[in-house]
């Protein structure tokens, strides 16, 4: 049996000692999310959904999602999607988080990549109160990581987007790639590109930054 530790570890080094050569679809990606920011400024919705499109087809994620800060009350909500099923952003959408919920190691196990992601795997169950719909917990049960790259039902991955003096203004959520693997380093460091341009973006226009997800929602990321 394979030890989930050892996946966190494969990552982060690599992630440290990885190539840093150029990628054309990352490239890709990340014009198509700049092109997009200079074009939108009265909502950030169709920036988000633009972006979770290009990291599903340039970087072929299985589900990507992302969630920003709320202006009104606060709180960190899931904004737009792209390769979910209906009923599972359905159960994502009515999520609401705290700042804090970000950065307690004891209430979400997983290994820190960097200072933008942190990888969590399905074995240490990654999920609290208010989740249970977000995945699969039977085909969970039945998934065996067979090697340190592979990606099973549960597994996801945060990057954080940053604002101004580091501020969590959001994250992007990505499940494993088309092949189920797990990201490897060069295209962490890919998202983190993007995460920052939608930082940038986010931060030049902060009026738009209005998820509108259901504000009644208790259910928060712990």
């Amino acid at each position: 049996m394979l030890d989930p530790a050892e996946v966190g570890k494969k990552l982060r080094r690599d992630y440290s000692f990885g190539h840093k050569e150029q990628i054309d679809r990352a490239l890709e990606a990340v014009l198509n999310v700049l092109e997009k920011a200079r074009t939108v400024r009265s909502s950030n919705s169709e920036l988000l959904r633009e972006a979770a499109k290009a990291i599903y087809h340039e970087f072929h994620i299985r589900e990507v999602a992302i969630g920003l800060l709320d202006l009104d009350d606060g709180l960190y909500k899931y904004v737009a999607m792209y390769g979910m099923r209906p009923e599972v952003w359905g159960a994502h959408s009515n999520l609401t988080y705290t700042y804090d919920d970000f950065y307690d190691p004891a209430r979400w196990k997983g290994t820190v990549i960097s200072n933008y992601s942190k990888l969590l795997l399905a074995e240490d169950m990654p999920y609290t109160n208010g989740e249970e719909k977000t995945y699969d917990k039977q085909l969970m049960r039945k998934s065996r990581r067979r090697t340190e790259t592979d990606s099973i039902e549960g597994d996801y991955m945060d990057i954080h987007i940053y604002g101004p003096d580091h501020a969590l203004l959001g994250w992007i959520e990505v499940s494993g790639t088309w092949d189920a693997k797990i990201p490897d380093a060069r295209t962490v460091r890919w998202l983190e590109v993007v995460a920052s341009v939608i930082g940038l973006a986010v931060t030049s226009d902060s009026k738009a930054i209005k998820p509108g997800a259901d504000k009644n929602s208790k259910a928060r990321k712990s």
